[in-house]
Order: C-alpha cells, then structure tokens, then sequence
C-alpha cells in the first residue's frame, strides 16, 4: 500500500486495508501475507469494518523511517493494539511531496464487526500527534559534513531522491566537493542521458551536466544498465538503468544513468567496477531506502543527511505548496487537530 490514502475512497471501498511496517519498504512479502490472511477469513465470512484518522500533519520523509525515530514509535504502538478483535494496524506516513489535499499521516484499524476501533484508532492517532516535535529533523550541511564526515560515511543528497520525484540532476554537492578536492569519493545516480548516450569508455571528455556544471572527466565504464538488484527494496529484480556509464572527476567517481532511479542498491557502483569498502565517501541520491542497501557497507551511526536543494528538500518551509490541506504541521506549527475518526462498516 502506498504511503498516501484516498481515506473516504480507499479506506471506505475496501474489507481490509493493510500497509508496509517497514521504511525502507523491505516486508512486502511479509505483509503480503497479512493481507492474504485477512482475504481468507473474509472467504470464510468474516465481517469487518475500518477506522481511519488522517492528523494535519505531514513530515519529511526523512522522519518516516522505522530502526527509530518518532515513525518507529508510533507503528510499535499501534501493534500493541492487534489482537481482542483488531485484525491490523497500518500508519501511512503521508508522501508530502505528493502535494494534495488528502495528505498527512493517516491510521487504519481494521477489526471484527463488533469492536470499538473507533476509541483504538483515536488513541493511536493521538499519540502521534502529542509527539508531532520529532518530526521535525535538522540536516547536516554541506560545509559541515565535508568539514566532519569524511571517511567511512555515506551521504544522502537528500533533496534530490528520484525514488521520491527528485531529477537525479541537482549539481550542488557534487561542485562543493569537486571545489574542495574530496578524495575517494563515489557519488550515484545522475540523471544524465546524453552523457551516458555520448560516453566511450576510456575517453576523456567535457562531462555537461544538465544543470550548467561542466567538467573534464574520464569514462571509467560504459554498460547497458541491465542488473540485478543484490540488497535491499530491490534485492533479486531485474533493473534497467538504460545505457550508463561511470564517470572519473578528479578524486569523484560519478555514476550516470539514462533511466531515473534513486541509488538505493550497491550493485550501481559495483556494475561499474567501483569498489565500495575502498572509497572515502559514498554519496546517494536517495532518501531512506540506501539504508536498506547498504548496510552491509555503514552502520546507521555512518549516515549523514545532508541538506541540498531540490525538489524533495526536507526543509519543506523552501518548498512551495499548493495542495496541502493546510494548517499542517510542520509547516504551520500552531496547526491544531480536532481528534475525529470515521468508520467504515
């Protein structure tokens, strides 16, 4: 289930209505199975009905992610309420991004017939809600974590997430640490087709980045983009970058790729022959869904959040918004929420 619901139409049109547990979105198959439990007992005739709360509240994704943090909290709660007649507990963080009127954190009890989901949904939400200040995140900038984090970290350009609607094109980090001369440093995935298109491997070019940074470069590898995904979200699938090539800039390794698509997945740089565990610093154009790619490589403690510009910015207040059901928090802090829950029979 996507993380932003329709509420009177999705939630109101269904038996059951289930979501991930986990951000990075690694129990697909787990909660698969949840739903086809649920889809066997309604076979049997089972009754249910559903209570949903959407909160005026709608967090960067970058405080939706489930080892900690606020988001961990709440999905924890919410499981302390299955059983007694609950059949499921899904908390929905939102999608901000997605920039409609029907966004915000929202909950969904599904239960028997006869329960009060009402009262359990309520209290769910209620606690999310009086917890609503830690859903606010301070980010690293890109001074400090060039000045501090150098060295066994991986970095999320976190304003330019493709998985998220981010280009894959933003330059800004990457000028900043070709000014400073970063050593050892590899950096995925550019959005960047006709570099890619153009690319021969082992010549020496003027990379043109979409964005107006140019740069000399050397073609380290040229391949068609065809993969397979080996950890996290997207661990054993077939991937289709289109034709991509990795790209040497300076002390830079720079990945290019001729289909969107955030680096959430190692095997980006290791199709390239760039060595993970020998690099300095990895940079990811991705939000939270690296984590579950590259664990392997860095520890939670080893990832730094830094603050760039682009179009899922977690610094929403540079965000313009049109959509939202406004007031909401965090963009409006005195944002108040009158607890109302509907169910649905």
């Amino acid at each position: 289930m996507r993380e932003e619901l329709g509420g009177e139409g999705e939630v109101a049109n269904v038996d059951a209505l289930v979501s991930y547990r986990t951000n990075p979105h690694m129990d697909q198959a787990a909660r698969a199975v949840d739903a086809a439990r649920l889809l066997a007992g309604f076979v049997k005739g089972m009754k249910s009905k559903r209570a949903f709360v959407r909160l005026p509240l709608t967090p960067a994704s970058v405080t939706l992610l489930t080892r900690e943090g606020p988001y961990a909290d709440a999905i924890a709660y919410g499981q302390t309420k299955v059983g007694n007649g609950v059949l499921d507990v899904s908390i929905v963080g939102g999608f901000v991004f997605s920039d409609t009127p029907k966004n915000g954190v929202a909950v969904v009890v599904n239960g028997e017939a006869g329960g009060d989901l009402r009262a359990i949904a309520l209290d769910i939400a209620q606690r999310i809600w009086d917890d609503r200040g830690r859903f606010v995140k301070r980010l690293t900038s890109m001074d400090q974590a060039i000045a501090r984090y150098q060295g066994s970290f991986i970095w999320s350009d976190a304003g330019d997430n493709p998985g998220g609607g981010g280009t894959g094109q933003t330059t800004a980090l990457l000028r900043k640490l070709h000014e400073e001369n970063a050593q050892g440093v590899l950096y995925g995935n550019f959005y960047e087709p006709e570099i890619a298109a153009a690319a021969r491997e082992g010549s020496e070019i003027q990379a043109k980045f979409t964005e107006g940074f140019t740069v000399p470069a050397k073609v380290l590898k040229k391949t068609d983009g065809k993969c397979v995904g080996r950890r996290g979200i997207w661990a054993g699938r077939a991937l289709d970058l289109g034709p991509t090539c990795a790209l040497q800039i300076g002390a830079i390794s720079v990945v290019c790729v001729s289909k969107r698509k955030q680096c959430a997945d190692p095997v980006f740089f290791e199709m390239h022959g760039l060595d993970i565990r020998a690099a300095r610093t990895v940079v990811v154009k991705s939000r939270g869904h690296f984590r579950g790619g590259f664990d392997e490589f860095f520890a939670p403690e080893r990832v730094i959040e830094v603050d760039t510009p682009g179009l899922t910015s977690p610094v929403l207040e540079r965000l313009n918004f049109k959509g939202l059901p406004r007031p909401v928090f965090p963009l409006d802090p005195d944002a108040q929420w009158t607890p109302r829950a509907e169910v649905y029979p």
